[in-house]
């Protein structure tokens, strides 16, 4: 079972409320980099697991210091902050808004100037990021 169908068969037992500590251990985040899918199921799960026990909320705190410090440390994801959608950190502006910007066609230079707030250096790491996603057919 590939680490993607492990992440979405925790999300349905927790959605059952069924989940054990060894449906959680079975998510084991080390190897290659996380897919987009991945990324996206495990937010997901982060968004919408019940921090009740004190496994839950230690696993869950190991996924998000994961995700943020290894794959995406300019990225962050906060229910709090434009509700958990991933945010370039320090900012309120989501990260879908760069692609969707490049994608009308607008420049990187216009980007930047529209979202003052951004930080060229995590801009570009993004886009590298997805560069590199895009040549390893990875996306």
């Amino acid at each position: 079972m590939n680490r993607l169908d492990k992440l979405n068969r925790l999300r349905r037992t927790i959605e059952e409320g069924e989940a054990t500590a060894a449906s959680w251990d079975d998510c084991d985040l080390s190897g290659p980099p996380l897919s987009e899918p991945e990324i996206e199921t495990m937010i997901d799960i982060l968004l919408d697991s019940d921090f009740s026990t004190a496994y839950v909320s230690e696993r869950i705190g190991e996924w998000r210091r994961h995700w943020a410090e290894v794959y995406f440390p300019f990225v962050t994801v906060d229910r709090e902050v434009m509700g958990g959608i991933p945010v370039f950190r320090g900012t309120r502006v989501p990260v879908g808004v760069l692609f969707d910007n490049l994608a009308d066609g607008m420049s990187l230079d216009g980007i930047l100037s529209e979202y003052e707030t951004l930080n060229r250096a995590d801009v570009e790491a993004v886009l590298e990021i997805q560069s590199e996603r895009s040549v390893s057919g990875s996306e």
